[in-house]
């Protein structure tokens, strides 16, 4: 993960985060600062991927809170302040790509909000950038694994 937009910082503290059993996170402690890069291991069902989810907003945590650029993000389990107001991206173990779209179009919906001819050119910008500005019409199922990263990536 690199936290570098607008200058975030990401600040948690005491977050938690159970899903009945074993899985999830329990009081999580971390101050990221802007333009550092931070490396999140352990092994699998550790609570790496859970931990992402919170600082997203796709999760809310049942605990704690999560502070963004000095805004409360979540706080006891609430989530304060959108997703798409995060300014973090995060790309899913399995892609997530939509498979009847094409690659222009999975990059492209990310800007749904955008004038059409403005989000066909970025995400056309976006996909040259990881080298598939000859796969653009490509739907996922046409692409290789290393090509849906990228596109995900993109994304």
């Amino acid at each position: 993960m690199v936290v570098h937009q607008r200058g975030s910082s990401i600040s948690l503290e005491g977050m938690s985060c159970h899903y009945g059993g074993d899985g999830g996170v329990s009081q999580i402690h971390l101050d990221i600062a802007s333009g550092s890069q931070l490396a999140i291991v352990g092994a699998s069902g550790s609570g790496k991927s859970t931990l992402l989810r919170l600082i997203a907003g796709l999760e809310a945590g049942n605990e704690g809170s999560l502070t963004i650029d000095g805004q409360l993000a979540s706080q006891a389990g609430r989530i304060l302040m959108e997703p798409n107001r995060r300014h973090v991206g995060m790309v899913f173990q399995d892609f997530a790509l939509f498979p009847h779209m094409t690659a222009l179009e999975n990059v492209g919906f990310a800007a749904h909000l955008q004038a059409r001819h403005v989000q066909r050119q970025r995400a056309e910008e976006l996909l040259q950038r990881v080298g598939l500005n000859h796969r653009l019409h490509a739907k996922p199922s046409e692409l290789s694994g290393g090509e849906q990263q990228r596109v995900a990536l993109a994304r």
